[in-house]
């Protein structure tokens, strides 16, 4: 865990460099079912966290190599990522509606606003979430990628059971429109 008591952060600001457990960060991926994507390196992160009223500002940026299947040949291919993070970091207690009705313009819920309890708030967390959002688990092909793979009696379109007669058959089946 990397805890950040939000009281103790000085006036000018706290920097944190240090690098995410890549065994955390892959039992956190794999929370989701068929997961298939595997982080292979270290998880490097520079954050910086100003104090303001109620909470704290933080910015910085996170980086990881991972490996996942190519999206067409399914071959794995080794990729990178790095994440510009910008969030406000606020008191739970703070929150609008903790002790009374609120009004739609009170919430600052949505995007780069996370709430705490307490003084102090979990990071690691907060980065493995952007690290593990941040990545198309749709990813477009990699640069050698023979493409989709079929079958030896489908790529010779001229065999009896060719691309070319297969299309055919199809149409053939397909009903006309009354009409036509």
């Amino acid at each position: 865990m990397i805890t950040i008591r939000i009281t103790d952060i000085p006036a000018q600001g706290l920097e944190v460099n240090d690098v995410l457990s890549i065994d955390l960060l892959n039992q956190r991926m794999n929370e989701a079912p068929d997961n298939d994507i595997v982080f292979t390196g270290a998880a490097p992160f520079s954050l910086k966290i100003k104090p303001e009223i109620g909470g704290a500002e933080l910015r910085g940026t996170i980086s990881a190599s991972f490996m996942q299947p190519c999206a067409r040949c399914t071959e794995l291919t080794s990729q990178s990522i790095s994440q510009d993070i910008r969030l406000t970091l606020k008191a739970k207690s703070l929150r609008p509606g903790i002790d009374r009705s609120t009004t739609g313009e009170e919430w600052e819920d949505g995007i780069g606003v996370i709430y705490f309890d307490g003084d102090h708030i979990d990071v690691e967390d907060i980065l493995q979430e952007t690290l593990i959002l941040s990545i198309n688990p749709f990813n477009s092909a990699h640069p050698d990628c023979p493409g989709v793979l079929l079958p030896k009696s489908v790529q010779d379109p001229e065999k009896p059971n060719g691309l070319k007669s297969l299309l055919e058959a199809a149409i053939q089946k397909t009903p006309k429109a009354k009409g036509h």
